[in-house]
């Protein structure tokens, strides 16, 4: 028999850290922007100590055969056994293991564990995150692995706005998005950190990017109206308004190149009871793609500026989502290495190991 243990308890009350291990890569460098005065709205990070006491908390295994089939009633278990019994797994169990990760999956975001772990003190840390409730939130993941050399791992686990439940139940969502089959191929993780942040309701979203390849001498925005989501998901059906910005001395319209896009949706915040949801907007909803979309010429210039800036802060080109609000504010969002770079580091990362 397996004895379930929580991590030391007293670890979930330390929430300033600033390594990756323990608040991942996107709580990484959002705190190394905040602590440069980079316009990052305000963020919480829920440590890996604090999700690793979820996932040692012990669990009643008579309610686990629906999602792990032929579990079997052991007298006490964990999240943290039952992945650790899925790495053991064999290549002839490979259909057992898709299984108990599409269970393990539902099983996090259900019902049953929100009830299992609701009066937890990892729990009550995390409703005691200091933010404001007053405005929209949203829980987004940070694994310890994000952003990292060769692995951005850009789009591959949720980021759920808060709607009106408990913000336990939001988290466990997005933790629960590390353990689907799709995301799994290899060993599974260790559990991820979170960041709760301000939600910012967004006039305009998108990314900029040091380059597009590494033969151009320009950085390179995308954007659509409503959140950054309707320009970054890639599932939008958006070809995104661009901007081409030269990184020379050149000043206002002169220095930069605006390219039309076609904007079939776009994601909006909506106000639900006590909460809010992304809210995809589609067709006659959206506004004709005329020169309103445009953004000024001081925009432009921050964005370039803000580049820069992340540029010389992480010693690498960056790709940063960014958020302008209704008020015409710019907010800068977790922040990767350059997707270009990220490749070409990998593959001399390789060439180097093999020798070619």
């Amino acid at each position: 028999m397996r004895i379930c243990c929580s991590p030391a308890s007293h670890q979930a009350a330390d929430c300033f850290p600033c390594n990756r291990e323990q608040v991942g890569g996107k709580g990484m460098f959002l705190q190394r922007m905040k602590a440069a005065g980079m316009p990052v709205p305000p963020f919480q990070c829920v440590t890996t100590q604090v999700t690793n006491a979820l996932e040692y908390h012990p669990l009643d295994s008579q309610g686990l055969e629906p999602y792990f089939p032929g579990i079997g009633n052991a007298p006490e278990i964990s999240l943290a056994n039952i992945r650790e019994r899925l790495n053991l797994l064999l290549p002839s169990e490979q259909i057992r293991r898709e299984c108990w990760l599409a269970g393990m999956a539902k099983f996090i975001a259900s019902d049953d564990f929100y009830a299992q772990v609701k009066d937890s003190e990892a729990a009550r840390h995390i409703r005691d995150h200091g933010l404001s409730t007053s405005g929209p939130l949203i829980v987004r993941s940070s694994g310890i692995n994000e952003d990292n050399y060769g692995d951005a791992q850009a789009g591959k686990y949720l980021s759920v706005v808060q709607g009106d439940e408990d913000v336990l139940r939001t988290c466990l969502k997005v933790m629960a998005s590390a353990y689907r089959p799709e995301v799994c191929s290899e060993v599974i993780p260790q559990p991820m950190a979170l960041i709760i942040q301000q939600c910012i309701d967004c006039q305009y979203g998108g990314v900029a990017m040091s380059f597009k390849s590494f033969a151009d001498d320009t950085i390179r925005v995308e954007f659509t109206p409503g959140q950054p989501r309707g320009a970054v998901a890639g599932q939008s059906g958006n070809t995104p308004h661009r901007i081409e910005i030269s990184r020379k001395g050149r000043k206002g319209a002169d220095s930069y190149q605006y390219f039309p896009g076609t904007i079939s949706s776009q994601f909006i915040l909506h106000r639900n009871n006590n909460g809010y949801s992304e809210k995809r907007m589609d067709g006659a909803d959206v506004q004709s793609n005329d020169g309103r979309q445009r953004l000024s010429d001081k925009m432009v210039s921050k964005l370039r500026k803000v580049v820069k800036k992340l540029e010389k802060l992480l010693f690498c080109p960056v790709d940063v989502e960014f958020a302008i609000d209704r008020q015409g504010r710019l907010f800068l969002l977790p922040t990767i290495r350059n997707r270009i770079f990220l490749t070409y580091w990998a593959g001399a990362l390789q060439g180097a190991t093999t020798g070619t």
